[in-house]
């Protein structure tokens, strides 16, 4: 039976990539009002302190600045729904969240959602696996790709919203 999950997501995660713009849906019910603009977040959740190029905010989750562009490298402490900003400021400059690193959310069993605020680079390999209780997760903008496994034994995943389009989805 799980099998037949995964081969049903990596169905609705193909067909999201054919057609551009897709809210995916397993249990029925219909998802949240699809919205094509980046979702500007500045709340208090996503605060955070900086110590080098490493930013840790207040749900948990660390960034690294690399190159001008930040990526989330670790997730596992997250808790609930969190959300993935689509912008962190150090110095007085705006760098873009634009990727989730391979593994970085791997075994996190209390995370339940996930909003990524604006468009995303990358998904890494196997970066969500094993988050039994990940129900939704939520692409406010692009996606470039999602890597292999990314998704794989998120058993209670029934929603993916896709607004914009998705450039490849890997197996499992």
């Amino acid at each position: 039976m799980n099998n037949q999950k995964m081969r049903l997501l990596s169905l609705v995660l193909a067909a999201a990539i054919a057609l551009g713009s897709v809210t995916a849906f397993a249990d029925g019910e219909p998802a949240a009002p699809e919205t094509t603009e980046p979702t500007e977040i500045t709340s208090e959740e996503t605060a955070g302190s900086w110590s080098g190029n490493t930013y840790t905010d207040k749900q948990g989750i660390t960034y690294e600045l690399k190159d001008n562009t930040i990526t989330v490298t670790d997730g596992s402490k997250a808790k609930g729904e969190i959300i993935i900003p689509a912008t962190i400021e150090k110095g007085g400059i705006s760098y873009p969240v634009t990727s989730v690193g391979d593994i970085a959310f791997e075994n996190c069993g209390a995370l339940e959602s996930v909003t990524f605020s604006g468009d995303v680079g990358s998904i890494g390999n196997t970066a969500f696996e094993n988050c039994w209780q990940l129900v939704s997760v939520t692409f406010s903008g692009d996606v470039g790709g999602i890597g292999l496994g990314a998704f794989v034994n998120c058993t209670a995943l029934k929603n993916v919203t896709f607004p914009g389009n998705v450039g490849s989805i890997g197996d499992s």
